[in-house]
């Protein structure tokens, strides 16, 4: 991948308000570029490894300005002043599925963080013609961690235990046995798995959740940057709405 055109580049609403903020430096598209263009030779060689195999263009838009923030996050090289990267990759979820939802008109992306009775999770697609009101939850999470022992969780911090396998696990089967009647989707940018064990415990995931949609396909975790982002099961979300 080279660095993407502006015209290849579309900001998510929160990445326009953490760009906007007071005293931010990136304020425009032509500002991150000129960070870029400033560091190439060194940020040149991880870009080479970033696949981006999207059909629709406006979502490959919103991946590439995603990935141009995780970099310079990665980097060090850009502070938030009003979001954290998670509330980002929320936003990118929720922007890809309202453009993948656009030709069906009865469909809406609905925000249900924190609201009573949605617990665990951060979207529902709401279709006004199905009884009940909505057909699919979606659980947003930046990372999931795979190498956490269910044994050992309560031996962690709230952080690590809510981005791991098996916390989710269990997440996934009480919103089952909570609304047997949805569909559940874990979506994260990607996930950690480097050894069998952990790819077992990431497998379980697959059991509890109806589909869990992973990015960034890439298990290259000693190297920064290197994404492997493919999104061609996002049909399978639309057929159920």
């Amino acid at each position: 991948m080279k660095i993407p055109k502006p015209r290849e580049v579309e900001f998510s609403p929160l990445l326009w308000k953490e760009c906007l903020v007071a005293g931010s430096k990136l304020k425009t598209v032509e500002d991150i570029y000129s960070y870029f263009r400033e560091h190439e030779d060194r940020l040149g060689r991880w870009l080479k490894g970033i696949e981006i195999d999207v059909s629709n263009s406006r979502i490959k838009k919103l991946i590439n300005a995603y990935v141009i923030f995780d970099i310079l996050d990665w980097d060090k090289k850009i502070i938030f002043s009003r979001f954290k990267m998670w509330q980002l990759f929320e936003d990118l979820v929720r922007e890809v599925l309202r453009e993948a939802l656009r030709v069906k008109k009865e469909c809406t992306v609905v925000h249900v963080d924190r609201l009573p009775g949605f617990m665990g999770l951060d979207y529902i697609i709401a279709n006004s013609q199905m009884k009940g009101g909505w057909a699919v939850g979606i659980q947003c999470k930046k990372y999931v961690g795979s190498d956490l022992p269910k044994c050992k969780l309560e031996d962690y911090g709230s952080w690590s235990r809510a981005i791991s396998a098996p916390q989710l696990c269990d997440k996934g089967k009480r919103l089952h046995e909570k609304f047997p009647r949805k569909k559940f989707v874990l979506a994260a940018f990607n996930a950690f798995r480097t050894n069998e064990r952990e790819k077992q415990r990431f497998n379980r995931l697959k059991d509890s959740w109806d589909y869990v949609m992973i990015f960034d396909k890439s298990i290259n975790t000693m190297t920064p940057y290197t994404y492997n982002i493919t999104l061609r099961e996002l049909n399978r979300i639309i057929r159920w709405c």
